[in-house]
């Protein structure tokens, strides 16, 4: 276990629930458990600030492939929470990557019906994401609707760590 001494030297601010320590009394007095603010990080949690990055509008022609579409994130880090997409027609895949590994999100292109959201009704990721500070969102499109398809996709979430300027 890190104690806040030790922690407080990294960039990440401390829990003010724990002090870095990770864990806390139960609200008996009684035992330890993992502290319920910070989720036993030791680090404060950021809850950032609404933030939306859209990508497109990105011309698919019909039963084509488009690769490496990029979005780049500024200002800081970016918690993506959420997608939401609007389309000429619904009938194509996505394959979505973090740019600076090619860490793809999922084991295969996805049909859009089964991973874009709405406007009305976004997608939400089970797992939020970070990208880092300048870090490229990529995505692949391939066409399946036999005719041209001009495609915008909305990554919804927050703006972590905002610069200093």
């Amino acid at each position: 276990m890190l104690g806040a001494a030790q922690q407080s030297s990294s960039a990440s601010p401390v829990c003010s629930h724990c002090r870095g320590h990770r864990i806390t009394a139960s609200p008996d007095g009684g035992r330890w458990q993992k502290c319920a603010l910070c989720e036993g990080t030791g680090i404060e949690y950021d809850p950032g600030r609404f933030f939306c990055y859209e990508l497109g509008p990105i011309v698919v022609g019909a039963l084509a492939t488009v690769k490496g579409q990029s979005v780049q994130i500024i200002d800081g880090a970016f918690r993506w929470r959420e997608i939401a997409g609007v389309s000429t027609s619904t009938n194509y895949t996505l394959q979505i990557y973090r740019g600076r590994d090619n860490r793809p999100f999922m084991q295969q292109p996805i049909h859009s019906t089964e991973f874009v959201g709405t406007g009305t009704n976004p997608f939400p990721l089970l797992t939020p994401f970070e990208f880092l500070s300048r870090e490229y969102i990529l995505v692949d499109f391939t066409d399946l609707s036999n005719a041209q398809n001009t495609i915008r996709l909305l990554f919804i979430g927050e703006q972590l760590q905002q610069s200093k300027s």
